[in-house]
């Protein structure tokens, strides 16, 4: 799951997710991404519209952004069980 914070210049956080199981960024979130970075500094008032769930943000009004990409606990379990299962010395170098 990806979720995408939004911290506004008044103190609130909005965040943002999408249940996308992938390791690159949603396109959504990538152009929200790229409008944030491009209006740093203009003064215009553009807004972007999330699709779902159905959000309106003011871009002037965005302090920061940060982007996480969050794991289940079943992909959890998963990835320590791999982890684990790590090579073990060759019982082979042990016996010569």
């Amino acid at each position: 799951m990806q979720e995408l914070k939004l911290l506004m210049r008044n103190g609130q956080t909005l965040c943002v997710c999408n249940s996308s199981e992938s390791d690159r960024v949603v396109s959504e979130f990538g152009r929200f991404l790229d409008e944030f970075r491009l209006s740093e500094g203009a003064s215009k008032e553009k807004l972007f519209i999330f699709s779902d769930p159905l959000l309106m943000v003011r871009l002037s009004e965005v302090a920061a952004v940060s982007l996480v990409f969050k794991t289940t606990e079943s992909e959890q379990r998963q990835k320590e069980q791999k982890k684990r299962l790590s090579r073990k010395p060759s019982e082979t170098k042990a016996l010569n």
